[in-house]
């Protein structure tokens, strides 16, 4: 287990490291706070234990620092200090410390605090392992037909091409061809989607930003509501508006948007039938955009309802998907204090989403 002092204190740094090594604890020791900071983010301790008043950056400021960072955000942090006054400890409790020892202490305060820490770390940690087994064990149970169908699919058509390749026509061996294709995106969206549900449990999901304006929001929206229409052969049930009061520039992940756009016009489309509308509204103004996709649906959708593996309306349809779609559509916008909402009112459901600065 490594430990990481920050303390201005010689006497005081000295003696905590041999304490904590001898304790079985890798031991690594900073007297500022600038270079406890690189330290941390260099070694990624399991803890740290750090003074409040030190040279060049205090221990709030180090701590705010690793909040800020999704590689150090989690690491527990122990202040240590002479300071026992409520306010001080309000204020590293407010920025996210985990414990504060108040000099003097004995050795034993010292190792009981370190011991705690570390074990309700350890008990999360299970926590978490626990519920992602069991979502995985879901994922496993209810979307075996996710990977064996398409996966059959390639090596059953596959088999027909390289058995069959004198015998078939042109046509034919382009139509194979495509029935390849198709199952090879069902199976790649399927391991997209648990992969993206892994970096989000693990607050591991990392976006680019690029700067995002009218133009490109009002283009891609289209552009895609089109794309999903022709992939259920529905063109003519399209409907896209706009209203354009103003114009944005924001900086956004927009992989993640897109993805959060493409799965809910991909669900707009899938729990609809043809010859009914499926619409999409993009509004905008100097602060941002919200897009509103509507759709028929007779079926009552509850949006806090939505869960990781949960086919929306099962019982019902037999339909494609892993369950994950609306799940991670939810996540990521809570990631990034993006709105999304839904609403049904007189058999037709909104999906809503609301990007402002």
């Amino acid at each position: 287990m490594k430990i990481v002092i920050v303390e201005d204190d010689k006497t005081i740094r000295d003696n905590l490291h041999e304490i904590l090594e001898a304790y079985g604890y890798e031991v690594s020791s900073y007297e500022d706070g600038l270079q406890g900071l690189g330290g941390i983010k260099q070694i990624i301790p399991d803890l740290v234990v750090c003074d409040i008043m030190l040279p060049l950056m205090d221990g709030y400021q180090v701590l705010k620092q690793l909040k800020s960072e999704e590689l150090t955000r989690n690491i527990p942090f122990i202040f240590l200090t002479a300071r026992s006054e409520r306010a001080d400890q309000r204020k590293g409790m407010e920025l996210g410390a985990d414990d504060f020892i108040v000099k003097p202490f004995t050795t034993q305060e010292l190792i009981n605090a370190i011991n705690t820490r570390l074990q309700k770390e350890k008990n999360t940690e299970n926590k978490i392992q626990d519920a992602l087994y069991l979502k995985l064990h879901d994922f496993t149970k209810i979307n075996s037909h996710e990977y064996n169908t398409p996966l059959n699919g390639i090596l059953g058509l596959s088999s027909t091409l390289i058995d069959s390749i004198d015998q078939l026509s042109k046509d034919e061996i382009v139509e194979v061809a495509k029935a390849i294709r198709t199952s090879s995106k069902r199976l790649f969206r399927t391991f997209k989607n648990f992969l993206l549900y892994i970096q989000i449990q693990r607050a591991e999901l990392k976006s680019h930003k690029t700067l995002t304006d009218t133009s490109w929001i009002l283009a891609h929206a289209e552009n895609l509501l089109n794309q999903k229409a022709m992939k259920f052969n529905r063109l003519e049930d399209v409907v896209f508006e706009k209203s354009v009061n103003g114009n944005f520039e924001l900086q956004l992940p927009t992989e993640d948007l897109s993805y959060l756009l493409e799965e809910l016009v991909w669900n707009a489309f899938k729990f609809s039938k043809r010859g009914e509308k499926v619409s999409l509204l993009v509004e905008t103004d100097q602060k941002g955009f919200s897009i509103h996709v509507r759709n028929p649906s007779k079926e009552r959708f509850l949006f806090e309802d939505i869960e990781a593996f949960k086919q929306f309306d099962r019982a019902a349809q037999e339909q494609q998907g892993s369950g994950l779609g609306l799940y991670l559509c939810k996540k990521i916008s809570e990631i990034y204090a993006w709105k999304l909402s839904a609403v049904q009112k007189a058999d037709i459901l909104t999906m809503s989403l609301q990007v402002t600065s």
